[in-house]
């Protein structure tokens, strides 16, 4: 009894100091019970149960680099007489051998390895002790091998967040991670979780469709800034039209129409153009759309089927017609609807200059109804070319009212 315990004592020591071999390997399994019941020795584990030792008989090699798929960097470590030991925690690893000038070499280079212990004897019980990296990976890549789509205990949950806060974690298993717990936030309705997730998680890595589900995901939890930062980043055009629909009218309900968003201006434009709009996306199309002539017609031949004030896209749009003299004969109907409200007579000046030079040089028919208007308006300041359309007009007329003789 007392040498059994003098050799206990020791296998602690030795595990305190994480040092393995052939015999420390026999000794650890032989106290295993003994071990795992002292907390303050399975903290150690970790350090002893994924060493290897690997063997390379070429001469010409002097150190072999392992690189995991779940981590960013590479451990290196020297060969001694043709052997090494590293620790292999998952199966998603790859080994390569060095020589003297730096070349590396995988497949022309044969190799044994040898592990000291099965870490599925001991990994499951350190997890409830320990958070060591490369404990937490190999659990994870168990659970990885064999996970179910079925609904996760929260053990499993547990497992994946503390994976998530490893050092040097490579970007697709932190997004895969991501995507579990973003999954499994949104079945229980943990918003606070979900969204401190959705902040993490990197959209460029996703599949084209797994990335348009979780914008979706980020819609219809009323997430509707993050949403518009990843269609600015990715495009809409792959989502539903009554999902942008919500997306639109829910931010612009929680930001108000003050501030203009390019994308989602170009959103409530394209939800316009597919006949689907609200009285809120009309009225930010209104302050801040800018197109093409006969899209802004559209919108504002739109808007008069709702009480919203449409006298400033009317004038940005008398405007360019003016400026590319396009669809001049529907220019008349929107020039009256601004002109009953007009608050920009310089404009109202240019539209009916315009047309009278038309008509007064270039004898263009233009409609009657501007005349009455070139008069009106030649009551409050001069325009020649107004008033000499205004008499060319009314010069064949036999018939004048007692004003328009005196005013001729």
């Amino acid at each position: 009894k007392s040498y059994y315990r003098r050799m206990e004592l020791f296998a602690k020591r030795m595990l305190e100091r994480h040092q393995i071999s052939d015999s420390l390997a026999q000794l650890y399994n032989e106290f295993a019970s003994r071990i795992m019941a002292d907390e303050a020795m399975v903290e150690h584990l970790p350090y002893v149960i994924f060493r290897n030792e690997i063997s390379c008989a070429n001469p010409n090699m002097v150190s072999v680099t392992i690189l995991y798929k779940e981590l960013e960097t590479e451990e290196t470590i020297q060969l001694v007489e043709g052997k090494a030991r590293l620790d292999i925690y998952s199966q998603n690893y790859e080994i390569f051998f060095n020589d003297a000038f730096g070349n590396r070499y995988i497949e022309s280079v044969k190799y044994e390895l040898k592990p000291y212990l099965d870490p599925k004897e001991y990994a499951g019980f350190c997890l409830e002790k320990s958070r060591h990296p490369m404990l937490l990976l190999y659990m994870y890549d168990c659970l990885c091998s064999k996970r179910t789509q079925q609904q996760m205990e929260r053990e499993t949950i547990e497992l994946i967040e503390r994976v998530l806060e490893i050092d040097g974690l490579a970007r697709e298993v932190k997004n895969h991670c991501l995507v579990t717990l973003i999954r499994h936030y949104d079945e229980t309705d943990n918003d606070e979780r979900l969204e401190a997730c959705l902040d993490l998680l990197d959209l460029g890595c996703l599949a084209p469709e797994e990335r348009t589900g979780h914008i979706i995901l980020m819609i219809n939890r009323s997430y509707y800034d993050k949403a518009l930062k990843a269609i600015e980043l990715f495009g809409f055009e792959e989502l539903p039209l009554n999902i942008l629909i919500r997306l639109c009218s829910g931010w612009l309900h929680d930001y108000g129409t003050e501030e203009k968003q390019p994308v989602l201006l170009s959103i409530c434009y394209f939800i316009f153009a597919n006949k689907k709009y609200d009285d809120i996306i009309l009225a930010y199309l209104v302050k801040f759309y800018r197109g093409t002539t006969s899209s802004v017609l559209s919108l504002l031949q739109a808007v008069k089927g709702f009480e919203l004030d449409s006298c400033k896209l009317a004038q940005r749009l008398l405007v360019q017609m003016l400026f590319c003299e396009n669809h001049m004969e529907e220019s008349f109907a929107v020039f009256c609807d601004y002109y009953r409200d007009a608050s920009n007579r310089l404009l109202v000046r240019a539209y009916l200059t315009y047309h009278a030079y038309r008509y007064l040089v270039h004898d263009h028919e233009i409609d009657d109804g501007l005349f009455p208007l070139m008069r009106r308006e030649l009551c409050y300041e001069e325009n020649e070319i107004c008033l000499l359309a205004w008499l060319k007009r009314n010069a064949g007329e036999k018939e004048l009212s007692e004003t328009d003789l005196k005013f001729a």
